[in-house]
């Protein structure tokens, strides 16, 4: 399951003289901002057409702010469901900064909406975000599914594990801290390449693991096209290059399947559902690594 649920809010200038969107006035005095570079935000840097701003002491789903600082028309501000509370607070408190500005009209999911009336849409959202949480968790849990959730940072996984802890209640104060506590981490996210064999034809699929850093390891690599152009592609071998941080080389390669395996206990936790997270590895650790790849693979 993905994202299928977002709150857009669109605000439309309507000022005799038009006025730039300052970008202090979209973030106010909490949030801060970045851009997705790959598969992660890269923070202090905004495209130029787009933003996504976060608060930092309680990382969520990001608002999306579809944004041309050149054009003084019209900003639209996004926000995936479910979220938590606060952030739909922010969304909102961001709405009356930027139309106090523009004295602007207001739309809420293509409805227009008086300026008036936004404090009582604002609370009705709050109280669906709550149910659309709770079903969200309850049907994880009832299928034994998962659902992949864009976030401001990272897409995160949650799986019955998860839903289990967040299914019920009436805050969403356990959602908010496991969203902080999985994005308020500096981890590696690989992103696969792909090539052909010359003499087989065979296509090839190489994600590097590097010394050094926290590593975020899908555990079945065929998840790791998910959410690419390549979802949907026949890999027939996955392999991974072990990667000397401070010399810059690679160390070797091993087989996807048998990195995990190979690395000791203490090296791996859970992180979500289906990803381990991997803690740094030293240079020595990777040699161990393809030390341990040259024995007969375990069963």
């Amino acid at each position: 399951m993905a994202d299928n649920e977002t709150i857009r809010i669109q605000i439309t200038q309507r000022s005799v003289f038009a006025k730039r969107l300052p970008l202090d006035v979209i973030l106010g005095a909490d949030l801060q901002y970045g851009y997705y570079d790959g598969p992660r935000l890269k923070t202090g840097e905004k495209d130029p057409h787009y933003l996504v701003a976060y608060h930092p002491e309680r990382i969520g789903r990001g608002i999306r702010v579809l944004w041309n600082e050149e054009e003084y028309r019209d900003v639209i501000l996004d926000l995936p469901l479910p979220a938590a509370q606060e952030e739909i607070e922010d969304l909102f408190a961001m709405t009356e900064r930027i139309r106090h500005l523009w004295t602007g009209a207001v739309t809420v999911n293509r409805k227009p909406i008086a300026t008036n009336h936004l404090d009582n849409v604002r609370n009705n959202l709050i109280t669906f975000n709550l149910r659309f949480l709770h079903g969200v968790m309850r049907g994880i849990l009832n299928e034994d599914g998962w659902a992949s959730l864009s976030c401001a940072m990272h897409r995160l996984v949650v799986g019955p594990q998860e839903a289990d802890e967040m299914w019920a209640g009436i805050y969403t104060d356990k959602f908010r801290d496991w969203l902080h506590s999985h994005q308020n981490i500096s981890v590696y996210l690989p992103v696969p390449r792909l090539y052909m064999e010359r003499d087989s034809d065979r296509t090839v699929g190489i994600v590097t693991l590097p010394a050094g850093v926290r590593v975020v390891w899908e555990n079945d690599p065929s998840a790791l096209l998910r959410f690419s152009d390549k979802h949907g592609q026949q890999v027939d071998d996955w392999r991974c290059a072990l990667y000397d941080t401070d010399g810059k080389k690679i160390v070797g390669t091993v087989p996807y399947e048998r990195v995990l395996k190979a690395l000791p206990q203490w090296k791996k936790e859970y992180f979500d559902y289906g990803r381990t997270l991997v803690n740094p590895l030293d240079t020595e650790m990777l040699t161990e690594l393809m030390e341990k790849n040259d024995r007969p693979a375990e069963g």
